[in-house]
């Protein structure tokens, strides 16, 4: 029993706490291995003999491969690399998401149970990444999908907001308009409790949902989390869409949302915009589907949760790599006027803080007609400090605003010289200050 217990120290303390089950697996299969070298009985002659003889090198040999395959299905970059949709934390974590590990910057800081039970929490580009040039006149996917849908996601199209509405900051606030009377105008309530026990009753509702639930469970499990397996989640989808064929809950309209969200972001991690975009937009229908069911005083924080999913899908749609500028540009004004909306019936933190990325990201994107998303950018990054946050997001907030000031500061000189607000010099004097303080909090952490 003295080689068994070498084998076992050595093979714990080889993959270390962090891998104990692949230890313990390694570790029954040497038992395995020893009872049937030696059989049930293990004494010093037996083991002697056997070391005397050539077998002995093959199994050393063996247990060496064995090991070695291990450790390398663990520490691989491949491994590495398809695990991308392991679960993370949403409360409000300051470091970079593990769903997406290409060289793009991106922040992840993210409203807590803002999507409940997903497995791929959503993380943006940071603003100052964004390089305004960049797929200026590019458009790979608009022209395959159908007018409509586009009138439909982006309804500026609608409206024809002019360009000098856009140069004035006009567009979030018609907007916001729009989206509220489009909102109120479409209220039904939610299902009496009636109805629900009555739809509870539905076998084949019943079926249809439970199936769907079994198989998110699956997905939910890691090992099953290393495939991209797109055709599994459209399986769920498709049982879900079924059992709302049958009746729709607010509930199921949720789940038919944040569905699709997810599937929206793997197409987009894929390269395939066309589809995660059709995603997105199906995502969006079905929140705000969610939201006519929603009409009651009691339920008023669940109506703004929702919207704010809403807010953070147009966001991540404007983050799309490889897109046109004006899809980029209508997706963040719509994300925008959701975080206006929640913004000014009910103010927090997150809502606030990601309307200053967009505004952040549209001065930029814009250009020269990005001066006063740049000014509102730097109001709502100020605006932060009258929430209790974390030093790390304080950090981020403050780097986030140096570069807003040194934009202003570029904009005063090169486009608005004759405007009443702070000088180049002044801007440039904030700049330096937030960068001092972005530096301080930074070794702090």
């Amino acid at each position: 029993m003295l080689l068994l217990l070498l084998i076992t120290i050595a093979t714990v303390a080889g993959f270390g706490l962090k891998s104990i089950p692949t230890a313990i697996s390694i570790i029954v299969d040497l038992i395995a291995i020893t009872k049937i070298i030696f059989g049930d009985t293990l004494n010093t002659t037996k083991i002697l003999n056997f070391l005397q003889r050539k077998t002995f090198l093959v199994v050393v040999i063996g247990i060496t491969i064995v090991l070695m395959g291990f450790y390398v299905a663990e520490h691989s970059v491949f491994a590495q690399t398809i695990n991308i949709f392991k679960t993370e934390d949403f409360g409000g974590s300051q470091s970079n998401n593990e769903m997406i590990k290409e060289e793009k910057k991106e922040n992840n800081v993210l409203k807590p149970n803002v999507e409940d039970n997903s497995s791929m929490p959503a993380s943006f580009l940071e603003p100052d990444s964004i390089n305004p040039e960049e797929n200026q006149d590019h458009d790979s996917f608009t022209s395959n999908i159908q007018p409509d849908v586009l009138a439909s996601m982006f309804i500026m199209r609608l409206h024809n907001l002019s360009e000098k509405q856009l140069d004035e900051g006009e567009w979030p606030i018609i907007l916001k308009e729009k989206i509220e009377e489009n909102i109120h105008s479409n209220f039904r309530g939610d299902l009496t409790q009636s109805e629900k026990d009555d739809l509870n009753k539905n076998r084949e509702y019943t079926t249809l949902t439970q199936e769907a639930n079994l198989l998110e469970e699956k997905m939910k499990d890691e090992s099953f989390q290393l495939i991209l397996n797109v055709q599994e989640r459209n399986k769920m989808i498709k049982l879900r869409e079924d059992a709302a064929k049958i009746g729709k809950t607010k509930d199921l309209m949720k789940l038919l949302g944040r569905d699709h969200y997810e599937l929206g972001r793997i197409h987009v991690r894929l390269g395939d915009n066309q589809n995660g975009f059709l995603c997105f937009s199906k995502a969006v229908q079905y929140y705000l589907e969610a939201v006519t069911y929603i009409s009651s005083i009691e339920q008023e924080k669940d109506f703004y949760d929702t919207l704010y999913i809403i807010g953070s899908i147009y966001h991540s749609i404007g983050d799309m790599p490889e897109i046109s500028f004006e899809i980029r540009r209508d997706a963040y004004h719509m994300s925008l006027a959701y975080f206006e909306m929640i913004s000014n019936n009910q103010p927090s933190f997150y809502p606030l803080y990601y309307k200053g990325m967009i505004n952040h990201k549209l001065g930029i994107v814009l250009q020269h007609s990005g001066w006063s998303y740049l000014k509102n950018a730097l109001k709502d990054y100020t605006s932060i400090d009258t929430f209790k946050v974390t030093e790390a997001t304080k950090m981020y907030v403050s780097k986030y605003s140096a570069d807003v000031c040194e934009r202003l500061a570029q904009f005063r000189s090169k486009y608005r010289k004759d405007i009443e607000a702070l000088s180049e010099d002044e801007y440039r004097k904030q700049r330096n200050e937030y960068l001092q303080k972005y530096k301080t909090l930074k070794e702090l952490q």
